[in-house]
Protein backbone atom coordinates (compact mmCIF):
# COMPACT_ATOMS: atom_id res chain seq x y z
CA UNK A 1 0.00 0.00 0.00
CA UNK A 2 1.09 3.53 -0.67
CA UNK A 3 1.87 5.54 2.45
CA UNK A 4 -0.55 8.35 3.25
CA UNK A 5 1.92 11.24 3.03
CA UNK A 6 1.42 14.26 5.27
CA UNK A 7 -1.69 12.86 6.95
CA UNK A 8 -2.28 13.07 10.69
CA UNK A 9 -3.95 10.55 12.98
CA UNK A 10 -4.97 10.93 16.62
CA UNK A 11 -5.12 7.74 18.68
CA UNK A 12 -6.52 7.80 22.21
CA UNK A 13 -5.53 5.10 24.67
CA UNK A 14 -2.32 4.86 22.64
CA UNK A 15 0.04 3.79 25.42
CA UNK A 16 -0.58 0.07 25.09
CA UNK A 17 -2.74 -2.66 23.64
CA UNK A 18 -5.03 -1.96 20.69
CA UNK A 19 -4.30 1.78 20.82
CA UNK A 20 -0.55 1.32 20.60
CA UNK A 21 -0.88 -1.25 17.82
CA UNK A 22 -3.19 1.12 15.93
CA UNK A 23 -0.75 4.02 16.28
CA UNK A 24 2.11 1.87 14.99
CA UNK A 25 0.05 0.54 12.09
CA UNK A 26 -0.94 4.05 11.02
CA UNK A 27 2.67 5.23 11.39
CA UNK A 28 3.76 2.45 9.04
CA UNK A 29 1.34 3.90 6.49
CA UNK A 30 3.07 7.26 6.81
CA UNK A 31 0.71 9.08 9.18
CA UNK A 32 2.09 11.52 11.72
CA UNK A 33 0.67 10.29 15.04
CA UNK A 34 -0.71 12.21 18.00
CA UNK A 35 -0.81 9.77 20.91
CA UNK A 36 -3.21 10.56 23.76
CA UNK A 37 -3.12 8.70 27.06
CA UNK A 38 -2.90 9.18 30.81
CA UNK A 39 -0.19 6.50 31.12
CA UNK A 40 2.63 8.92 30.37
CA UNK A 41 5.69 6.64 30.51
CA UNK A 42 4.10 3.99 28.30
CA UNK A 43 2.78 6.65 25.92
CA UNK A 44 6.28 8.13 25.60
CA UNK A 45 7.65 4.65 24.81
CA UNK A 46 4.97 4.20 22.13
CA UNK A 47 5.82 7.61 20.66
CA UNK A 48 9.50 6.62 20.42
CA UNK A 49 8.48 3.45 18.61
CA UNK A 50 6.41 5.54 16.17
CA UNK A 51 9.34 7.91 15.60
CA UNK A 52 11.55 4.88 15.00
CA UNK A 53 9.37 4.09 11.99
CA UNK A 54 10.35 7.47 10.56
CA UNK A 55 7.26 9.61 11.11
CA UNK A 56 6.49 12.47 13.46
CA UNK A 57 4.80 11.83 16.79
CA UNK A 58 3.50 14.03 19.55
CA UNK A 59 2.29 13.02 22.98
CA UNK A 60 -0.87 14.36 24.60
CA UNK A 61 -0.84 13.46 28.29
CA UNK A 62 -4.04 13.47 30.30
CA UNK A 63 -7.46 11.95 30.55
CA UNK A 64 -9.88 11.90 27.64
CA UNK A 65 -12.54 12.82 30.21
CA UNK A 66 -10.95 16.29 30.59
CA UNK A 67 -13.06 18.13 28.00
CA UNK A 68 -11.09 21.39 28.16
CA UNK A 69 -7.79 19.50 27.99
CA UNK A 70 -8.94 17.51 24.95
CA UNK A 71 -9.93 20.69 23.09
CA UNK A 72 -6.53 22.18 23.96
CA UNK A 73 -4.82 19.05 22.62
CA UNK A 74 -6.83 19.32 19.40
CA UNK A 75 -5.63 22.90 18.92
CA UNK A 76 -2.03 21.83 19.62
CA UNK A 77 -2.23 19.18 16.88
CA UNK A 78 -3.53 21.75 14.42
CA UNK A 79 -0.81 24.23 15.39
CA UNK A 80 1.89 21.61 14.83
CA UNK A 81 0.59 19.85 11.70
CA UNK A 82 -2.29 21.97 10.37
CA UNK A 83 -4.70 19.07 9.92
CA UNK A 84 -6.32 16.01 11.48
CA UNK A 85 -7.34 13.25 9.09
CA UNK A 86 -8.14 10.34 11.39
CA UNK A 87 -9.35 10.06 14.97
CA UNK A 88 -9.31 6.67 16.66
CA UNK A 89 -11.32 6.81 19.90
CA UNK A 90 -9.79 3.83 21.63
CA UNK A 91 -9.35 4.96 25.25
CA UNK A 92 -11.60 3.09 27.62
CA UNK A 93 -11.86 1.47 31.00
CA UNK A 94 -13.65 -1.59 32.23
CA UNK A 95 -15.12 -2.03 35.65
CA UNK A 96 -15.07 -5.79 36.20
CA UNK A 97 -17.79 -5.58 38.83
CA UNK A 98 -21.41 -6.47 38.87
CA UNK A 99 -24.19 -3.95 39.16
CA UNK A 100 -24.44 -4.69 42.87
CA UNK A 101 -20.70 -4.26 43.48
CA UNK A 102 -19.80 -1.13 41.54
CA UNK A 103 -19.71 2.23 43.29
CA UNK A 104 -21.15 5.44 41.91
CA UNK A 105 -17.64 6.88 41.59
CA UNK A 106 -16.46 3.89 39.53
CA UNK A 107 -19.54 4.13 37.32
CA UNK A 108 -19.00 7.89 36.81
CA UNK A 109 -15.37 7.28 35.84
CA UNK A 110 -16.44 4.66 33.29
CA UNK A 111 -18.97 7.03 31.72
CA UNK A 112 -16.50 9.94 31.75
CA UNK A 113 -13.76 8.01 29.98
CA UNK A 114 -15.74 5.72 27.69
CA UNK A 115 -18.49 8.09 26.63
CA UNK A 116 -17.54 11.69 27.43
CA UNK A 117 -13.98 11.13 26.18
CA UNK A 118 -15.30 9.97 22.83
CA UNK A 119 -17.60 13.00 22.66
CA UNK A 120 -14.79 15.41 23.59
CA UNK A 121 -12.40 14.13 20.92
CA UNK A 122 -15.13 14.18 18.26
CA UNK A 123 -15.82 17.81 19.18
CA UNK A 124 -12.10 18.58 18.98
CA UNK A 125 -11.58 17.17 15.48
CA UNK A 126 -14.93 17.55 13.70
CA UNK A 127 -14.57 21.26 12.81
CA UNK A 128 -11.29 20.76 10.96
CA UNK A 129 -12.59 17.65 9.20
CA UNK A 130 -15.70 19.52 8.08
CA UNK A 131 -13.62 22.47 6.92
CA UNK A 132 -11.32 20.17 4.93
CA UNK A 133 -14.34 18.18 3.66
CA UNK A 134 -12.84 14.90 4.77
CA UNK A 135 -11.62 12.72 7.58
CA UNK A 136 -12.39 9.54 9.46
CA UNK A 137 -13.53 8.92 13.03
CA UNK A 138 -13.22 5.37 14.34
CA UNK A 139 -14.87 4.56 17.67
CA UNK A 140 -13.59 1.33 19.17
CA UNK A 141 -15.69 -0.47 21.75
CA UNK A 142 -15.92 -3.81 23.43
CA UNK A 143 -18.50 -6.36 22.42
CA UNK A 144 -19.90 -5.66 25.89
CA UNK A 145 -21.15 -2.33 24.60
CA UNK A 146 -23.52 -4.22 22.35
CA UNK A 147 -24.61 -7.27 24.27
CA UNK A 148 -23.62 -7.03 27.92
CA UNK A 149 -21.18 -9.28 29.67
CA UNK A 150 -21.83 -11.78 32.36
CA UNK A 151 -21.19 -11.15 35.22
CA UNK A 152 -20.03 -7.63 34.31
CA UNK A 153 -23.19 -5.56 34.50
CA UNK A 154 -21.40 -2.31 33.79
CA UNK A 155 -20.82 -2.55 30.08
CA UNK A 156 -18.22 -0.55 28.23
CA UNK A 157 -20.20 2.38 26.91
CA UNK A 158 -18.85 3.99 23.80
CA UNK A 159 -20.52 6.53 21.55
CA UNK A 160 -23.61 4.38 21.30
CA UNK A 161 -25.97 7.13 22.39
CA UNK A 162 -25.05 6.21 25.95
CA UNK A 163 -26.97 2.96 25.71
CA UNK A 164 -26.15 -0.69 25.50
CA UNK A 165 -28.42 -3.55 24.65
CA UNK A 166 -29.00 -5.06 28.09
CA UNK A 167 -29.81 -8.70 28.31
CA UNK A 168 -30.93 -11.04 31.02
CA UNK A 169 -27.47 -12.65 31.28
CA UNK A 170 -26.16 -9.43 32.81
CA UNK A 171 -28.80 -9.39 35.52
CA UNK A 172 -28.48 -13.14 36.06
CA UNK A 173 -24.76 -12.65 36.56
CA UNK A 174 -25.34 -9.82 39.04
CA UNK A 175 -27.83 -11.96 40.98
CA UNK A 176 -25.49 -14.96 41.00
CA UNK A 177 -22.55 -12.84 42.17
CA UNK A 178 -24.70 -11.32 44.93
CA UNK A 179 -25.52 -14.82 46.11
CA UNK A 180 -21.84 -15.80 46.17
CA UNK A 181 -21.87 -17.81 42.94
CA UNK A 182 -18.54 -17.40 41.19
CA UNK A 183 -18.83 -20.02 38.45
CA UNK A 184 -21.08 -18.20 36.03
CA UNK A 185 -20.41 -20.54 33.13
CA UNK A 186 -23.72 -22.26 33.82
CA UNK A 187 -25.58 -19.14 32.76
CA UNK A 188 -26.86 -19.59 29.28
CA UNK A 189 -29.04 -17.47 27.05
CA UNK A 190 -32.05 -15.88 28.69
CA UNK A 191 -35.29 -17.75 28.36
CA UNK A 192 -38.63 -16.03 29.04
CA UNK A 193 -39.51 -18.62 31.72
CA UNK A 194 -36.50 -17.63 33.88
Amino acid sequence: MMPDENKVAVVTGAARGIGRATAISLARRGFAIALADRLIDEMNDAAEEVRGIGVDAMTLPGSVADYTGVLKHGRAILEQWGRIDVLVNNAGVSQPKTLLEISEQEYDETIAINLKGCFAWCKAVAPTMLERKGGRIVNISSVSAHMGASPNAVCLLRCQGGRTRPDARTLQGARAARDGERDLSRLGPHRPDQ
